[in-house]
C-alpha cells in the first residue's frame, strides 16, 4: 500500500523534472503567491512534521512553491487513504471508476512524494512507514483538519498530529494557507486565478505536552499566522 517506490533514484529524478518543468509552473499560473515567514525554514534542521490547515487541491502545490528547494524535494505529504476508495476497494465502484481512482493515487504519490494515511483504521503502518521516511531524510505534510475546509474558516484539528510528533519526535512547522479555497474550492471543477497566502511559523516542540495540548498548541499557532 504504500509506496517506496518513490524514493527510488528514478522516481525522485523524474519528480523533480515534473515539479520544475511542468506541475509548479501550471499550478503556479492560478496562484499569486505570497510568502511570508521563510526565515523560519533558513536555518531548519530536518526532517520536520509540516502542519497546514487545508482548503484546496492546491494546498500541497503552494507549499511546495513556498518552500526553498532543499526543502521541497525532501517532503511526503500524508494524504486520506479514504479519498481513494475505489483504488483500495473500500467502496463498491465501476470499472472505470476504480481505474481514475488508481490514476490518480500514483499520480499523487509519483508527482509529489505523497502517501496513504488511514483515517478510520490503525496508523500503526502508516506510522511504520513515516519512521522510513524520516530516517531517509523526508519530512511530512499533513493536514490536521482531516479535510478540506469549504470556506477561509479553519476546523478543528485532530489529536492525531500531536501524536504523531511526540511519537516520530519530531518538531513541527505550523503553515497557514490563505486564499486557496477561490482559487480551487472543494465543489470546483476548475480552478481560477486569485491571490493565495502561505506563512511558516517558527518551529514548535512538545516540551512535555501529551497529545491533546500538543495538537492545541499546533492549531493555535496556525490561526495565528
Amino acid at each position: 500500500m504504500f509506496p517506496r517506490w518513490t524514493r527510488s533514484p528514478v522516481s525522485r529524478l523524474v519528480r523533480r523534472l515534473t515539479l520544475s518543468a511542468g506541475l509548479l509552473p501550471a499550478t503556479g499560473y492560478f496562484m499569486k503567491l505570497t510568502v511570508e515567514g521563510r526565515e523560519h525554514l533558513e536555518h531548519l534542521a530536518t526532517p520536520v512534521l509540516f502542519a497546514a490547515n487545508h482548503q484546496s487541491h492546491m494546498d500541497t502545490p503552494a507549499i511546495y512553491h513556498a518552500l526553498p528547494p532543499r526543502l521541497r524535494h525532501t517532503v511526503a505529504p500524508a494524504m486520506a487513504k479514504e479519498f481513494f476508495a475505489p483504488h483500495f476497494g473500500l467502496t463498491p465502484a465501476s470499472l472505470p471508476l476504480r481505474l481514475a481512482s488508481t490514476a490518480s493515487f500514483y499520480f499523487a504519490c509519483q508527482c509529489f512524494n505523497a502517501f496513504p494515511l488511514p483515517q478510520r483504521e490503525s496508523p500503526r503502518a502508516a506510522f511504520r512507514y513515516m519512521r522510513e521516511l524520516n530516517a531517509d531524510g523526508y519530512s511530512i505534510l499533513i493536514y490536521p483538519e482531516g479535510l478540506r475546509s469549504d470556506s477561509d474558516r479553519i476546523l478543528p484539528f485532530k489529536r492525531g498530529v500531536g501524536m504523531l510528533a511526540i511519537h516520530l519526535n519530531l518538531p513541527v512547522v505550523p503553515i497557514r494557507l490563505e486564499g486557496l479555497e477561490k482559487v480551487l474550492h472543494k465543489n470546483a471543477r476548475w480552478a481560477k486565478r486569485g491571490p493565495a497566502r502561505v506563512a511558516f511559523g517558527a518551529p514548535l516542540f512538545p516540551n512535555g505536552d501529551d497529545a491533546g495540548a500538543f495538537t492545541d498548541r499546533i492549531e493555535a499557532a496556525v490561526r495565528a499566522l
